[in-house]
């Protein structure tokens, strides 16, 4: 009898526990999200290098079988020199670019007058834990900044561009890859 009286006992103070910190913590969460964004300008930070990357479909064969993957170009600029790296890991190529000086003036112009936003958690009550990936990268004198990346997919701990400076990015992106072509290094 002993035994059923301490599980009821327990049970009984298993149910009518109170949780009387909610009230505090949805306070806590809405002070939390009236300040999500912090920027800091790029200026500041030191940009050496821009790392940014494109996708493609790419058929490996192996003995009779053909296999359709997806690969990354992964592009490396020297901010300073103008000088563009790609490297295709389907074909294990290294290949060097020589940024004209319209593109180079406009990338630099775009970091010397864009800013980076970092967001705070996201205010949802649920997101799916898939990591965003990021759609280029900054190398800072002390820094790795990943553009585009968050935690989950509601976008928290966002970094990117502020304002829509990334879509000038991405845009940038897309017009030095259709270049590539015409921007041979001098020998």
């Amino acid at each position: 009898m002993k035994i059923k009286s301490i599980i009821f006992l327990v049970v009984v103070l298993f149910f009518s526990y109170q949780n009387c910190s909610q009230k505090q913590f949805a306070d806590e969460t809405s002070q939390k999200s009236q300040n999500v964004v912090s920027s800091q300008k790029l200026s500041d930070l030191q940009v050496q290098n821009l790392k940014f990357f494109t996708e493609k479909d790419s058929e490996i064969q192996k003995g009779d079988h053909k296999f359709y993957v997806k690969t990354k170009t992964l592009y490396s600029l020297d901010t300073e020199s103008g000088v563009l790296a790609e490297h295709d890991q389907a074909a294990d190529t290294l290949n060097t670019f020589c940024l004209n000086t319209e593109l180079l003036n406009e990338i630099r112009s775009l970091i010397s007058s864009s800013s980076i936003c970092r967001s705070g958690p996201s205010t949802a009550e649920a997101c799916a834990q898939v990591i965003t990936d990021p759609y280029a990268e900054l190398v800072t004198a002390g820094d790795l900044i990943q553009l585009g990346s968050a935690s989950d997919a509601c976008g928290s701990n966002k970094i990117d561009l502020c304002d829509d400076q990334s879509s000038v990015l991405k845009g940038w992106i897309e017009s030095v890859h259709s270049q590539l072509p015409q921007l041979g290094c001098g020998i």
